[in-house]
């Protein structure tokens, strides 16, 4: 496997765990449209790790994916 891959792979588990800490805190409350530059930004990322933060959030629930339009905070529920 290529370092590049494998470097990808750990940024992205890194910013998974630290957006998800965040959702968790209130930074990003339930419903926040999440907007790649913004998040690259905030947290000193490139865009293929970010997505890929976020399509692992997308798979616990913390965020959802919505087709065209990106990604948002998941709302918040008895049911979560």
């Amino acid at each position: 496997m290529e370092s590049s891959t494998v470097t990808s792979r750990t940024m992205a588990s890194t910013l998974a765990t630290g957006i998800r800490s965040d959702i968790i805190s209130g930074a990003w409350p339930p419903g926040t449209k999440l907007r790649i530059k913004e998040l690259c930004e905030r947290y000193g990322a490139g865009a293929i790790p970010m997505r890929e933060a976020l399509s692992r959030l997308a798979t616990s629930g913390f965020v959802i994916a919505e087709d065209q339009r990106g990604f948002r905070v998941s709302e918040v529920s008895a049911r979560n």
